[in-house]
């Protein structure tokens, strides 16, 4: 079933929504993927929402991708599901990481856009953190009800975040890596379709530094276990 169709088939009343990556705490940057869980139930969650703020969206409508995140994508390319639009109401104070390339999310403080660090904030970090827009649960509650009001015509269903739920891609991904590691193969190897195509859906998850890292670590483990047999 479509995204869109579904939306216009369920019943009135609340829907929990769920973070699909990038999300820390209850604070999510701008670009964050999300499954509505009923419908991740359903169908998968085959087709996310994808929260982005509203300059970046803009800068995406006019052929603009200035962090390289999301390539060569439209609002219905299928890569990321639908663009929703979301206006960030926080900032998120991160540090840099020179080694990952990339923000060290075990610290950070949240403030509001237009306060500073008290010194007590100021001293968790080891050198001067930067002010990321994000955005509180709240505010994409708010705009997935407003896209679709927008999309649907529907005003009687409502959203809110659900921090315990486990999306299914996540846990096709689980079964997929521990099938592996019990020997079910690569691509192209003697494992099964169902298996591999899994499985590279989490390296994708996962990010290449962190999926190269435990491709190694499987394989390494693979050896000893048919070396011990």
């Amino acid at each position: 079933m479509e995204f869109k169709e579904w939306l216009l088939a369920c019943k009135p009343g609340a829907y929990a929504w769920a973070t699909v990556s990038d999300g820390f705490s209850g604070v999510h940057l701008p670009g964050l993927r999300v499954t509505l869980v009923e419908y991740d139930k359903a169908g998968g969650g085959e087709e996310p929402l994808c929260m982005v703020s509203e300059e970046y969206l803009d800068d995406l409508n006019a052929g603009l991708d200035t962090y390289q995140s999301f390539g060569d994508v439209g609002h219905d390319d299928g890569r990321y599901g639908v663009l929703v639009r979301v206006e960030s109401d926080c900032v998120a104070w991160l540090a840099w990481d020179e080694e990952e390339e990339d923000f060290y999310y075990d610290v950070f403080v949240v403030t509001a856009p237009d306060q500073e660090l008290s010194v007590e904030q100021r001293s968790l970090f080891c050198e001067d953190p930067d002010p990321v827009q994000a955005c509180s649960p709240g505010a994409i509650s708010g705009a997935i009800g407003a896209w679709v009001s927008e999309t649907t015509g529907r005003n009687d269903l409502c959203f809110y975040h659900d921090d315990e739920f486990v999306p299914k891609r996540y846990i096709d991904a689980a079964k997929a890596l521990l099938a592996l590691h019990k020997g079910g193969g690569l691509a192209g190897g003697s494992g099964g379709g169902g298996v591999n195509s899994a499985f590279f859906e989490a390296v994708e998850i996962m990010g290449p530094a962190a999926a190269a890292e435990l491709v190694a670590d499987l394989r390494l483990e693979m050896l000893r276990t048919n070396g011990s047999q």
